[in-house]
């Protein structure tokens, strides 16, 4: 008879979880104190990502995600932040701060109809971010960018401006023009 074997167990591919650091815990704290005050009630788990962390080719930096059913049962988490360690480390102490805030500004509290919590995710959008980039700048290459295109509608949407307002006084002086022609036909 032969000897049934234990195979080893294969190493996962792809990133890999650990507990997030005490600085990116208590930077997560502070900011729900000072600017999160409706995720007081939420339970956050942090994670840092070890390893390539990429979606549709492009590095992700870090993610919010809403825990539910059989997880939430199991872990008690409302939300877990999960954030690159490379990006954290590449990162000085005010885009590590934005990394934490944008993540945070996207975790939502509600209330059903019988006034229990109701936690959702918002999703990234325009509206979400000014406070953001009020408080920290253009920090990412995809904020400049936004920006800069956002100045080139603005002049673009000025000279257009400029050019209806100077049809429409020409339009204007001309009508005036035809009334005080009128006027001094009357007079005369």
């Amino acid at each position: 008879m032969g000897k049934r074997g234990f195979r080893k167990a294969k190493e996962p591919k792809g990133p890999r979880l650990t507990e997030a650091t005490e600085e990116l815990l208590t930077m997560a704290a502070r900011l729900i104190d000072d600017h999160h005050g409706h995720l007081a009630e939420a339970t956050i788990s942090y994670w840092m990502v070890n390893g390539n962390w990429a979606s549709g080719g492009k590095d992700v930096v870090a993610n919010a995600q809403l825990v539910t059913g059989a997880n939430r049962k199991e872990t008690g988490n409302t939300f877990r932040i999960l954030v690159s360690e490379k990006a954290w480390n590449d990162s000085n102490e005010k885009q590590r701060e934005y990394t934490l805030d944008s993540q945070l500004t996207r975790l939502c509290k509600g209330e059903t109809g019988n006034g229990e919590a109701r936690w959702y995710m918002r999703d990234y959008a325009l509206k979400t971010f000014p406070s953001l980039v009020q408080s920290y700048g253009l920090i990412t290459p995809e904020l400049r960018n936004f920006d800069n295109a956002l100045r080139q509608t603005k002049l673009e949407f000025a000279k257009e401006t400029a050019e209806s307002v100077n049809e429409s006084t020409e339009s204007v002086t001309k009508d005036a023009k035809t009334v005080d022609g009128a006027a001094d036909n009357v007079l005369n």
